[in-house]
């Protein structure tokens, strides 16, 4: 039997996107503005609110960007980091 994690909830404004983080920064997803097929896709690859994410690097040109969220490298262009609003972590 697969135990599920609880979502932990943000509490805070976010007001910073995925797309704002620097290499090496971490952040908790807190919403996510994407409609229709994107919103799913995100959704199905595990960015979910409450989930934690560092941004790993971007391309030279700024677009894709690399995220690790669960263990796992994605790639995103950069109007779908746009849509993901995140709480900037300090240091833990």
């Amino acid at each position: 039997m697969r135990m599920r994690r609880r979502a932990r909830k943000c509490f805070h404004s976010c007001e910073r996107t995925l797309s704002d983080l620097a290499p090496g920064k971490r952040g908790r997803i807190c919403a996510i503005r994407a409609n229709g097929p994107i919103r799913r896709r995100l959704l199905e690859m595990g960015v979910v609110p409450g989930e934690d994410v560092t941004m790993e690097r971007c391309a030279p040109m700024g677009d894709p960007i690399e995220i690790r969220i669960r263990n796992c490298y994605l790639s995103l262009r950069r109007e779908e980091a746009d849509t993901v609003e995140i709480q900037p972590l300090e240091k833990e």
